[in-house]
């Protein structure tokens, strides 16, 4: 099973890996909170990157009373839809978050000091986190399988690899033909049961099933207080529907907690998945005959 994740896209520049913060995992995340404990309360903070995880980046730190600058490079919320890019816009001025956006607003270099932007421009900052893009890792590239031009590993329709049937991929270091999908958790709570029922499918000699991704939307924090949700078409092309303020606030904590039932129900038990095959066709562990014995392991493994 191929699932080795991915996390922040180092992005080449000048000066990112000294004096760039990350939040994609809990490492970078605690070394930011010590980065800005030790700033002062006034010092201004440059979050670079307008995709969910900026925005709500952004957004959670100006709600606490800090100076923020979003560099959105070309447009605020590049994954939402046009219409509900609106409420986004107006809770970040009430929070006070200068957001710098259109041709320019490319960030060429990072230093102690802030950032220096393709026009010039440079934006002062005395702690500078860095929320553009994801990577994978390349250890299916260096193992020789093929992969994508992110470097996910190239999959059919059921998560096999095409190079070698008994690698499955699960999670978003994996990439289907002509199915791409966010990293997001909405793919995870789907990829990791889909993997699973291929590999158990071969195992009772049966076809795995093509797997069948289903999006709802989008939903961000933005603050405490408020959120917004981008609803989406099930191929998760988003829609002009969505909902702001306190309403979608409370639709992003449904989703976490949704989420976080799904991993510990999955933990504790698996079981048919509607969203993948045929949910009347539906398969079982297979048990062991009899207890392994130490003698036994090597013939049984």
């Amino acid at each position: 099973v191929y699932a080795v994740g991915s996390g922040a896209a180092d992005p080449g520049l000048p000066g990112a890996a000294e004096f760039a913060h990350w939040v994609s995992d809990l490492e970078g995340a605690e070394r930011l909170r010590s980065a800005l404990d030790a700033a002062p309360a006034s010092a201004s903070v440059t979050v670079v990157g307008a995709g969910p995880t900026g925005l709500e980046t952004a957004a959670e730190l100006a709600e606490t009373g800090r100076k923020v600058t979003l560099v959105c490079g070309n447009v605020l919320g590049p994954s939402l839809h046009a219409r509900v890019r609106r409420p986004v816009a107006r809770r970040l001025a009430r929070l006070g978050v200068t957001v710098l956006e259109g041709p320019g607003a490319l960030v060429t270099e990072v230093t102690g000091e802030g950032v220096r932007l393709d026009d010039g421009r440079e934006v002062a900052g005395a702690v500078t986190i860095w929320t553009a893009g994801f990577r994978v890792p390349d250890l299916a590239a260096r193992s020789g399988l093929r992969t994508d031009s992110a470097g996910r590993l190239l999959t059919d329709t059921t998560l096999t690899s095409v190079d070698d049937e008994r690698i499955v991929a699960a999670g978003d270091a994996g990439a289907m033909p002509d199915h791409p999908f966010r990293m997001s958790c909405q793919a995870a709570v789907q990829l990791g049961p889909a993997a699973a029922d291929t590999i158990l499918r071969r195992i009772a000699g049966k076809a795995p099933a093509p797997v069948r991704m289903f999006f709802a939307g989008q939903c961000l924090s933005l603050g405490r207080k408020e959120g917004v949700t981008q609803f989406s078409y099930p191929n998760d092309k988003v829609n002009a529907i969505g909902i702001s303020g306190r309403t979608g606030a409370g639709v992003k904590e449904i989703a976490c907690r949704f989420t976080l039932g799904k991993l510990v129900s999955g933990a504790r038990k698996a079981g048919p998945r509607t969203a993948h095959g045929d949910d009347t066709d539906r398969l079982e562990t297979p048990r062991p005959e009899h207890r392994t014995t130490p003698s036994d392991t090597g013939r049984t493994a």
